[in-house]
């Protein structure tokens, strides 16, 4: 029994559908232990660990799919990255920009890492990695995703029947 032939369309993925799949892949989910707590704007936040960032862009876009391009400034007391991630999905390339920064520091060799690092996330941040987190979706005391959707769900607080039969009551927003 033989079977009619398969066009190519039907075996190619379309570029759409490939942006797609990549798009989710980056904004996967990260294990707890990428995360890390920030509290260097005066309160706590969450923010990941530059390593799974790069992990993420290896596996999702290949070793050699991406590249961050770009120029340093060294501004008083701080570093300025100024980069551009550029990248392939399917036959199409995409950049995007941003900036990082970095105190200067006891190694100055850091601060530069440090504010390339910096960049790398923001501009990673713009492609769907770490979603949750640039929400400000997972707690930084925990690590665990916060439903933003949950705390918004009224609860009732009473009801009763009127006299046509039909609920009343009160709600709040917890």
């Amino acid at each position: 029994m033989s079977h009619p032939p398969i066009s190519p369309a039907q075996i190619l993925v379309t570029q759409r559908d490939l942006e797609i799949k990549i798009y989710n892949d980056l904004r996967a989910d990260f294990p707890k232990e990428a995360y890390q707590q920030d509290k260097s704007r005066g309160f706590a936040l969450t923010s990941i660990r530059a390593q799974y960032i790069v992990e993420r862009l290896n596996t999702v876009l290949g070793i050699g799919g991406w590249t961050l391009k770009g120029n340093f400034d060294k501004q008083d007391n701080d570093i300025v990255y100024f980069g551009t991630l550029v990248f392939r999905v399917g036959d199409k390339y995409y950049t995007h920009e941003g900036v990082g920064h970095s105190a200067i520091k006891k190694n100055l060799g850091d601060s530069y890492k440090s504010a390339r690092t910096d960049c790398l996330s923001k501009i990673a941040s713009l492609i769907g990695v770490g979603n949750e987190v640039f929400k400000g979706n997972v707690d930084p005391d925990t690590f665990e995703t916060i439903d933003k959707e949950e705390v918004k769900k009224p609860a009732a607080v009473g009801s009763f029947k009127n006299n046509n039969n039909t609920v009343k009551g009160t709600s709040r927003y917890g």
